[in-house]
């Protein structure tokens, strides 16, 4: 929207305004002079934790407790300052009552802020102090100055006693729990103290580290000597083979000369194998094959051959260096198990003592955390002690609530609420001023009337109450008067290719000003010295008989009815060369009379006695008879109220008039508000 546009809305709304601003104003004082008047004071406190308890703790060489009280931030002790446990207390000491009974905490928490004006009581709120996270300004409100700088002071000192008191009780709790987890430690202390010399007494063993190395030395030097064991048990047993076989080799048959040397028995075997051989080839020589002393010697060499073979068998079998090979054998596999004996009972042995390793290092593990546990307690216990004792508080109070001036309440601030009053009020008239705006459908300027397609031939500006809206006895250079001059001109410049000495008056609905705009222009073209003619044809209500005071017994219908002729029927003592046809008697049926042919043939005929002649039709809205007398006449001239037609209407009569064909000239905006707009400025120019 234009600056310009939404200044002549403000203008023409002024009322809503200025309404909706007097009515803010005027409640915004009633209401700051109703209200009592309420005093508010604060106290300050400090939630920093203090350091003089750390610093003589380290004096005496004590450890620091956890500063538990600085994991709480300023929300949680705002909070915690307007909980019901500081509240209950702060009501009983200052006896709060409400009625016959004392107060509830929520009574005394600072409800919405209209609420709190308008019922005034003591409250309290908390706030922190500017942009510090460690000052908290507590705010006490109410009809006593003193109440509330004691409520103020009240609520601190209870919170500041509170945290104290808590944190007296924390050490105290503490100390307790110490004590009982001290005797408890003690307990296990001694318990496992004992179980340790009751293992020791059990074992019998000194020093069980030595005793367990000791024991690993020995397994891993029987170890060692396994393996040396099992190495020359490798080589007896490759030794033993190589006997085994170099005899096997040897052929029963074959006596090797080792053989001999070593076994005396076979070498005489041998030795008489050999003789016999030799004496059985000298007799095969002299004797025959069959010659029984061959045969005899045969047997002999026989015999002596099996028991050499049976003797050599029995040589591979007990050859002395396999035996002696057998033997060590034997011994080393002997002494092999021997060894792995010794090796299982050592590590036998071994893993007891790691049982009772394993059982040792529990109890000395036991004991050793269970001595530094009571220790630590001893110590933990002493310094609960000294911190009890010196316990400080963590809250101070930096600056206790003053006392209000009583003659300088915190509120109501009339001066403050009177000017909210007259912003809320401007802001609402200038809201209810462009809401109605936006909802008002009604035409209002030429502009809006432009919008749909008419042209504008004038405006007319809506009279005072007291001022009658006819021009006939006004001066002719009155801004009515010009008015009509202005849309007598605007018609003769829109007919310039033709003579137009006819038209008719019509509007969208009744009342918006169509007959006096007539009579107006019947004036206004009358003071050019032309006769002008104007008939009333709104058979259904006419009103120009009562504008001008003049008999309706005779008029329009009657001629229609051939009961009168046309001169009875004129009156023209009005103004000079004004003549004035009222509508007569109203008949039954309006429409027919004014589509008959005698209605044409009277207008056509007045439109030869006189220089112009004006009809005065029906709304288009509410009856037909406009466009059928409009197209009889030249032209048309359509009338706009201000401020009353709507916008939908115009829309309606538009689509009739085309539909009807209707010769429209333009439009006249009538009961148009001379304001600020830039339309009226001409209007007061003289």
């Amino acid at each position: 929207m234009e600056i310009k546009y939404i200044l002549d809305i403000l203008w023409r709304r002024k009322w809503i305004i200025i309404l909706s601003f007097l009515i803010c104003v005027s409640t915004a004082i009633l209401f700051s002079s109703f209200l009592p008047p309420i005093y508010k004071t604060s106290s300050v406190i400090l939630v920093e934790s203090s350091d003089a308890l750390s610093n003589i703790m380290v004096d005496f060489g004590l450890s620091v407790p956890n500063k538990s009280e600085n994991k709480l931030d300023v929300e949680t002790h705002m909070e915690m300052i307007v909980a019901d446990p500081i509240l209950e207390q702060v009501i009983y000491d200052l006896q709060l009552r409400k009625k016959n009974s004392l107060m509830l905490p929520k009574q005394l928490i600072k409800n919405p802020l209209i609420v709190s004006s308008i019922f005034p009581k003591p409250y309290v709120y908390c706030d922190t102090l500017g942009r510090s996270e460690v000052l908290i300004k507590i705010t006490a409100e109410g009809t006593d100055p003193q109440q509330a700088q004691m409520l103020a002071n009240s609520v601190a000192d209870t919170y500041i006693k509170s945290r104290l008191n808590s944190l007296k009780q924390e050490y105290r709790s503490a100390k307790t729990f110490v004590k009982t987890q001290l005797s408890l430690v003690k307990k296990e202390y001694l318990d496992v103290l004992a179980e340790l010399r009751s293992f020791s007494d059990e074992t019998g063993i000194v020093n069980l580290e030595t005793e367990t190395k000791n024991a690993i030395s020995k397994i891993a030097a029987l170890y060692q000597k396994k393996e040396e064991t099992l190495t020359k048990i490798s080589e007896a047993k490759a030794e033993h083979q190589l006997h085994l076989d170099r005899l096997k080799e040897l052929d029963n048959d074959q006596i090797t000369s080792s053989v001999l040397t070593e076994n005396p028995q076979i070498m005489q075997l041998q030795k008489n194998l050999n003789d016999l051989l030799a004496d059985l080839a000298a007799s095969q020589v002299e004797k025959r094959p069959e010659h029984s002393d061959n045969i005899i010697l045969q047997g002999r060499i026989n015999s002596i051959r099996k028991n050499l073979q049976e003797q050599v068998k029995l040589y591979k079998s007990s050859s002395p260096d396999l035996q002696e090979v057998q033997t060590k054998l034997a011994g080393l596999e002997a002494q092999l198990v021997a060894i792995n004996q010794d090796i299982e009972k050592h590590e036998k042995f071994n893993r007891l003592f790691s049982e009772y390793n394993f059982k040792n290092s529990q109890l000395e593990l036991q004991y050793k955390v269970t001595r530094e546990r009571y220790s630590d307690l001893l110590k933990i216990s002493n310094e609960v002690g000294v911190a009890e004792a010196m316990t400080l508080s963590k809250i101070q109070l930096v600056s206790a609530a003053a006392l209000p001036n009583l003659f300088e309440p915190s509120s109501p601030k009339k001066a403050v609420n009177v000017i909210l009053g007259a912003i809320l009020g401007l802001l609402c008239g200038i809201s209810t001023a462009l809401l109605v705006e936006n909802l008002d459908d009604t035409i209002k300027t030429p502009d809006d009337v432009k919008k749909f397609g008419f042209v504008m031939l004038g405006l007319v500006a809506k009279c005072k109450r007291r001022d009658t809206p006819l021009i006939l006895e006004k001066d002719p250079k009155s801004v009515q008067c010009e008015s009509y001059r202005t849309i007598k001109n605007s018609l003769k410049f829109a007919s310039l290719d033709r003579n137009i000495k006819s038209f008719s008056i019509t509007s969208t609905n009744g009342s918006e000003g169509k007959t006096t705009i007539a009579i107006n222009m019947g004036i206004s073209i009358a003071r050019e010295g032309k006769k002008v003619l104007i008939i009333d044809c709104d058979l259904r209500k006419p009103k120009l008989h009562a504008y001008l005071s003049l008999d309706n017994t005779r008029g329009l219908t009657t001629i229609l009815a051939e009961q009168t002729n046309l001169d009875d029927t004129i009156h023209d003592d009005i103004t000079e060369g004004l003549s004035i046809m009222t509508s007569g008697p109203l008949p039954p049926d309006p429409g027919k009379l004014i589509e008959s042919h005698q209605a044409k043939q009277l207008i056509h005929s007045c439109m030869d006695r006189y220089d112009t002649l004006i009809l005065d039709t029906p709304p288009l809205l509410a009856a037909n008879d406009a466009i059928v007398l409009s197209k009889i006449t030249d032209s048309c001239l359509f009338v706009v109220e201000s401020n009353r037609t709507t916008r939908s209407s115009l829309i309606q009569v538009k689509d009739i008039l085309e539909r009807g064909e209707v010769q429209l000239m333009g439009a006249i905006l009538n009961k148009f508000k001379a304001n600020r707009s830039s339309y009226s400025s001409g209007y007061y120019y003289y």
